[in-house]
């Protein structure tokens, strides 16, 4: 269980508040405004995507590891158990089941997603009086979970490992835990291969690919989280019966890389102007540095916060699928693609208003997100 320290606690208190202001100058210059009081229409702009479960492809017996970088959206704060009451119109308190949360996409449409819960186990949550039993969330030992972020400042340590289940976003007690991308991804790919899997999250709340990843391609002083992004992955292969406990010898190959990452890129003018630079570059040094020169990369877009309505978003959205356009980098044709995630930002129904940069914490939003880029990322290295 992850027990949040002091140093963490006040970490995140940064972040929050540096969020805060960023938002509220976004907004003052004509970007999204998160203020709505008053829900006219539960439903506007909701989407709902019904998993495609590919065939298994033949395996070869060894196990598929998939990388998935960014920022703290790849970290993940995406509701699980609670969500919104949506009578209220601050939209709290947080109550069980409540709109946003994964729990309530589940419960609304279990054709689709009930694969995500097993019914023959039980668990019982009590909030604010409310009592509600549910069927447990599906734990998979075929698709592994290594997390790694920050624990106290400045240490990068292995938060949380583990099968593939809720709660590997940035808090994992339940019911008020929090799910990623990893959460989605991880049931396309481990749904779509014969072979298990390991996913290796190297993911830091608010960092710039112009500075904190920067590419060592893209010049000046390289990243720090490149570096530790990719000393990590390397910590991760030289010892994988380590981080999953369940490898059985046989051998591993690393299949991809998932991406999404852009906030503290899209708050800044100038680094929206070498986006597409400085992703191409990652992309191109991760290749080199993982002597992987046809790595499979799947960029999920920065799309929350109204991203059409603000012009330096727009931009930011449109300099990500430049990379996977092989008409302008016609290197990476077949072996790029990126995930447009505008369609799940759903700003009506979601726990958190004032979080847009966090996708309002909507667990529907983060579920479709990885959900999305396990899809791509199939189609990719099983074309």
């Amino acid at each position: 269980m992850h027990l949040p320290n002091r140093p963490r606690q006040l970490l995140f208190i940064f972040r929050l508040l540096s969020s805060f202001i960023v938002a509220g100058l976004l907004t003052s210059c004509g970007g999204s405004s998160s203020s709505e009081t008053k829900i006219t229409d539960l439903n506007a702009g909701a989407v709902t995507v019904t998993p495609t479960v590919p065939l298994a492809a033949d395996g070869n017996g060894k196990l598929k590891i998939f990388i998935l970088a960014g920022q703290s959206n790849m970290v993940g704060y995406g509701k699980v158990d609670l969500g919104a009451d949506l009578t209220k119109a601050t939209r709290t308190p947080h109550i069980l089941g409540g709109a946003g949360s994964l729990r309530a996409m589940v419960n609304n449409n279990p054709a689709a997603y009930s694969y995500l819960v097993n019914p023959s186990k039980t668990v019982t949550y009590t909030v604010a009086g409310d009592t509600k039993t549910y069927s447990s969330w599906v734990t998979r030992d075929d698709v592994w979970v290594s997390s790694w972020d920050e624990g106290a400042i400045g240490a990068i340590i292995e938060r949380r490992k583990g099968a593939l289940s809720v709660g590997f976003g940035d808090e994992n007690v339940l019911p008020a835990g929090y799910i990623g991308p990893e959460f989605g991804f991880g049931h396309m790919v481990g749904n779509g291969l014969v072979d298990k899997v390991l996913l290796v999250k190297t993911a830091w709340g608010g960092k710039s690919l112009a500075v904190d990843f920067r590419p060592p391609s893209s010049g000046g002083t390289t990243g720090p989280y490149y570096n530790e992004m990719l000393a990590k992955v390397r910590l991760v292969l030289a010892d994988v019966k380590k981080f999953y406990p369940a490898y059985d010898g046989k051998g591993f190959e690393i299949a991809g890389l998932g991406w999404h990452q852009g906030w503290n890129d899209r708050i800044n003018p100038k680094f929206v102007d070498e986006y597409e630079v400085n992703l191409a570059n990652l992309i191109r040094d991760l290749r080199k540095d993982l002597n992987l020169p046809a790595l499979p990369v799947v960029i999920a877009n920065t799309g929350m916060a109204d991203a059409d309505k603000d012009p330096v978003a727009a931009k930011l959205v449109t300099a990500q699928g430049n990379v996977a356009d092989p008409k302008k980098h016609p290197e990476f044709a077949g072996t790029v693609t990126v995930v447009d995630t505008r369609p799940f930002y759903y700003p009506l129904t979601s726990p958190e208003v004032g979080f847009i940069y966090h996708w309002n914490y909507n667990g529907q939003s983060y579920f479709q997100i990885g959900e999305s880029m396990g899809n791509a990322m199939l189609k990719l290295i099983k074309p």
